[in-house]
C-alpha cells in the first residue's frame, strides 16, 4: 500500500469560524445574519471526548448514521434547508427561545429582495406531509424561519458544506479517516478569521469559540487521533498577541507549524497598514530564525473577507518580495497556485499560459509563480489541493504533461520534484463530492512509467521534509 501523508485537510466546524461575518460578506443583511449565526451555532456540536447522547429527534437526515456524509451529498438544497428549519424548530433552545422570536418578528423580509443571492422564489409549503411540525402556536415560527434559512441557504454555494461543519470535531475526524483509511498521517490547519468580517462593528465578527479554547479543543483532538493527526496553529495580525498565541502553541508536541491565510485581507509583506506590517514581519523572522514551518493559501480566490477583492492577496508576488527578506523561510504555497495553469492545455515553446496586459508585458499565472519560487529557494514548497480539474479526463492529461515536462527540466538551483506534495483541502472538498477518490486521482497519473520516481516524493517524502519529521 503506497505511504501518504495529506499535507493540508480541515477538522473544525461552525463553531471556529465567524457564521455572522461570513454571512454578511455573502449578501444576508445583518439583522438575519445575526439571528442565523445563533441558530446554526445552537445546531453545531461540539466533541467532548466523552459519550454524550444527542436530541431524540426523528430528523429528516439522521447524523448518527455510518454514511451521513453520503446521505447529504444526495438531498437536494432544498431538502437540506427542510431540514435545517426542522432541527431548528424542534430545538428546546430556539422553538422555545423568545428572543429568537421578537428578533424574527422584527425582521424586514423586503431587504431579502435586494441581494442578488435571495432570487430563488420557491417557499416551502408548510402543508407539506413531509414536514411534521407541531402545528399550533409553532406555525408562526416554522413560518418566519422556513423564510429565512429558504431565502439564505437556496442556491448558497456552501449549503452542504455548511451543514457537514454542524458536526462536531470528533465526528469530523472520523469521516476524515474513514474516507481516507489508507493515508497514515493527515496535518489539519486552524482558522482564525476573527476581526476580519463584518459585524456589528467595522471588522468585529468573532467565532462562537475564542481561540484559546480553539487551540485547546485541537490539542485534545489531536491526543484523540493516536499520531493520525499534526496540527498548524492560525497566526492572525489583527491580534496583538497573534505571535505570543503560535509561539504558546507550539510548545504542544502535535503542533509543527503555522496557517497564514492572506484572502482574510493580509499579506505576506507590503501590507498598507504599518501595524499589521510589522506584527507580519516579526512573524516570519520568528518563524525563519526557529524553523517553523508556514503553510499560506495561494489562489486568486477563496475564503474571502472581501469576496473576489482580498482573494488577491495570495499572489505569490508578495512571497516573491518577502523571500528576499527570509529566503530560509518554510513555505508551502498550498493549492499551488490554483488550477488556472497547472491544467491549461501544455506548449512546450511555452510552460504556462500566459495573457498580455495593456503595456504589452506577460501576466503569470499563480501557478508559473509558485513554480519559479520552488524552484529558486530551498525550503519552498506547493501542494495540489482541491485542484478538482483533476477529475476531468482532458484538463487531467494537461497536467500530466506539464508535469512530466516539469519534471525533465534541468533548474539552476532547486528540482521540482522534490518539492511538490500531495494535499486534499478536505473537508473543503465536501460540496463538490468528490472527497472520496481525490488521492486516487493523483495515484493514477503518478502510475505513467515517466513520474514513477515521483511517487514517493510526491505522497510522503516532500512532506516529510517540509514538515523535518
Amino acid at each position: 500500500m503506497q505511504k501518504i501523508i495529506d499535507i493540508h485537510t480541515h477538522v473544525f466546524n461552525l463553531n471556529y469560524l465567524p457564521i455572522r461575518g461570513v454571512l454578511q460578506a455573502h449578501g444576508v443583511p445583518k439583522k438575519a445574519a445575526k439571528i442565523l449565526e445563533i441558530i446554526l451555532l445552537k445546531l453545531t456540536n461540539s466533541s467532548y471526548f466523552e459519550d454524550k447522547s444527542n436530541y431524540d429527534y426523528k430528523f429528516l437526515l439522521d447524523d448518527t448514521i455510518p454514511n451521513f456524509s453520503q446521505s447529504l451529498l444526495d438531498l437536494s438544497d432544498k431538502d437540506v434547508c427542510r431540514d435545517l428549519i426542522e432541527r431548528a424548530v424542534l430545538h428546546p433552545d430556539i422553538g422555545s427561545n423568545v428572543k429568537i422570536r421578537v428578533a424574527l418578528e422584527s425582521l424586514n423580509f423586503d431587504d431579502f429582495e435586494s441581494s442578488s443571492l435571495f432570487q430563488n422564489k420557491w417557499y416551502i409549503d408548510l402543508q407539506d406531509a413531509n414536514l411534521n411540525f407541531t402545528v399550533g402556536n409553532d406555525r408562526w415560527l416554522v413560518s418566519k424561519l422556513a423564510y429565512l434559512i429558504d431565502k439564505f441557504m437556496s442556491g448558497f454555494y456552501h449549503l452542504k458544506w455548511f451543514r457537514f461543519m454542524m458536526r462536531s470535531e470528533k465526528y469530523i475526524y472520523n469521516n476524515l479517516i474513514q474516507n481516507y483509511d489508507n493515508i497514515g498521517l493527515f496535518i489539519f490547519h486552524m482558522m482564525d478569521a476573527d476581526k476580519f468580517f463584518h459585524g456589528k462593528r467595522k471588522h468585529s465578527a468573532t467565532a462562537g469559540f475564542s481561540i484559546d479554547y480553539k487551540i485547546e479543543k485541537m490539542q485534545k483532538l489531536i491526543k484523540h487521533s493516536e499520531g493520525k493527526l499534526i496540527g498548524f496553529v492560525p497566526f492572525n495580525p489583527k491580534r496583538k498577541d497573534g505571535l505570543k498565541l503560535v509561539v504558546e502553541a507550539l510548545k504542544f508536541d502535535g503542533f509543527k507549524g503555522v496557517k497564514f491565510y492572506p484572502p482574510l485581507g493580509y499579506r505576506a509583506t507590503l501590507n498598507p497598514n504599518n501595524t499589521i506590517e510589522k506584527r507580519i514581519d516579526k512573524f516570519f523572522k520568528y518563524c525563519e530564525t526557529n524553523n517553523v514551518p508556514v503553510f499560506t493559501h495561494c489562489t486568486p480566490t477563496g475564503f474571502e473577507a472581501v469576496p473576489k477583492v482580498s482573494g488577491l492577496n495570495s499572489d505569490p508576488y508578495y512571497w516573491e518580495q518577502l523571500l528576499k527578506t527570509y529566503p530560509d523561510l518554510i513555505l508551502c504555497l498550498g493549492h499551488a497556485g490554483g488550477v488556472e495553469g497547472w491544467f491549461d492545455p501544455f506548449e512546450e515553446n511555452q510552460l504556462f499560459p500566459r495573457e498580455i496586459d495593456a503595456n504589452g508585458n506577460d501576466i503569470l499565472t499563480y501557478a508559473e509563480k509558485v513554480y519559479n519560487l520552488c524552484i529558486s529557494y530551498k525550503n519552498v514548497y506547493c501542494e495540489v489541493a482541491f485542484l478538482d480539474h483533476v477529475h476531468n479526463t482532458e484538463q487531467k492529461k494537461n497536467f500530466k504533461k506539464r508535469l512530466k515536462y516539469l519534471l525533465e527540466l534541468q533548474t539552476p538551483n532547486y528540482l521540482f520534484k522534490n518539492k511538490i506534495m500531495y494535499g486534499s483541502d478536505f473537508h473543503i472538498l465536501f460540496n463538490h463530492g468528490i472527497q472520496y477518490n481525490y488521492h486516487d486521482q493523483y495515484l493514477e497519473i503518478l502510475k505513467d512509467i515517466a513520474l514513477q520516481e515521483l511517487i514517493d516524493k510526491f505522497f510522503f517524502k516532500n512532506a516529510e521534509a517540509y514538515l523535518k519529521i
